[in-house]
């Protein structure tokens, strides 16, 4: 339990308050200093345009902070063996399409 401690005290408010889900992200995916609040500027925007679906907030926030650079790093480490690399279920409009989906359509078909 005590090599999870780093991560709980992210989760954790200083006042033992609880965080706001677009802080607890930011905090999460933050792996510097963000002095500008981008990124939390970012995953909040995220977190509002999910309509208050939290899974929804969640995939719309990755999209707009790891979308690009796991991308770029796929592309190169492919590129680095000559390997042509398919990944159909990484194409943009794809997990937006699916990211709009009432979780039950998406279920059912």
């Amino acid at each position: 339990m005590d090599a999870y401690r780093p991560l709980a005290a992210k989760l954790m408010h200083a006042a033992g308050e609880e965080l706001h889900p677009a802080e607890a992200v930011t905090r999460l995916v933050l792996r510097g200093p963000d002095p500008d609040g981008r990124i939390r500027d970012l995953v909040a925007t995220a977190m509002d345009r999910s309509g208050g679906d939290l899974a929804c907030g969640l995939t719309l926030a990755d999209l707009t902070t790891a979308w690009r650079p796991l991308v770029m790093t796929s592309d190169k480490l492919a590129s680095a063996y000559a390997l042509e690399r398919r990944s159909p279920y990484l194409a943009r409009d794809l997990v937006e399409l699916s990211s709009v989906l009432a979780i039950m359509e998406a279920m059912a078909h």
